[in-house]
């Protein structure tokens, strides 16, 4: 049988969950005239005080499943957006591109302008001449 080793450290133990035995003589449970009673309360007291620490243990064990949950949730939608959206690099190289088109595009606007300009002008001509 395989023995589990989980140690917890709880930071948070509210006072007013423990429950201490004031004005306790653990020696007296050791006299030959046993208190049953005395023995009856230490049982109890302790009883409570685990079953307060055990919720509040399961509480944090909630709490932390629910952050482990929170932080792959966030982890996957990096590694989403890693995968799904460009970088700055691949901006830098589609940004070349476009100013080389839109270059390419003004150059040919200049000799369409300067085409239409030519053949307004032989129009004028032409109509001049006749």
């Amino acid at each position: 049988m395989e023995k589990k080793s989980d140690n917890l450290m709880l930071t948070d133990i509210e006072p007013e969950n423990i429950t201490i035995v004031e004005n306790l003589d653990l020696n007296a449970l050791f006299n030959l005239s046993y208190n049953f009673d005395l023995l009856k309360g230490i049982i109890s007291t302790i009883l409570k005080n685990q079953e307060t620490l055990k919720k509040q243990i399961e509480n944090e064990k909630k709490k932390n499943d629910e952050q482990n949950r929170t932080i792959e949730n966030l982890k996957s939608n990096i590694l989403s957006m890693k995968e799904n959206y460009a970088t700055n690099e691949m901006f830098k190289g589609a940004k070349f591109q476009i100013d080389s088109i839109n270059n390419k595009i003004d150059q040919i606007d200049d000799k369409i302008s300067q085409m239409v300009f030519g053949f307004e002008k032989s129009k004028i001509k032409i109509f001049n001449n006749n």
